[in-house]
């Protein structure tokens, strides 16, 4: 794939393969090996009308996944300003990988609660 400039920085694009993440009827789907245009001055995206419609498409499907992961959720709060400070916070962000006959939902359930 081919991309023109940057529209925002006229840096270069190039193709990349990024994992993206869509919501479709309140679940949240994981897309892995997405091909996108990314600046890389500015780190911008593009992506071709063709890839969202499959995007789309695939978040829409009902279809066994692949794999599926649990990924923890937390509410935000102020961060300290200080490196220190966030070195010795306890906030991680880890995902663990499970098999499929340890889950019982396809994909996770992104309703809110309130």
């Amino acid at each position: 794939m081919r991309f023109d400039p940057c529209e925002y920085c006229d840096g270069p694009v190039v193709e990349k393969s990024l994992t993206e993440y869509e919501r479709s009827g309140g679940r949240l789907v994981v897309i892995e090996n997405v091909p996108v245009g990314v600046c890389q001055r500015c780190g911008e995206r593009y992506y071709l009308a063709s890839v969202v419609e499959a995007m789309e498409r695939i978040a829409r499907m009902r279809a066994e996944p692949e794999r599926t992961i649990i990924v923890p959720v937390r509410q935000y709060q102020e961060v300290p300003s200080s490196a220190a400070a966030l070195r010795e916070s306890s906030a991680t962000y880890e995902v663990e990988e499970q098999s499929r006959a340890d889950v019982e939902e396809p994909c996770f359930d992104a309703r809110e609660d309130g």
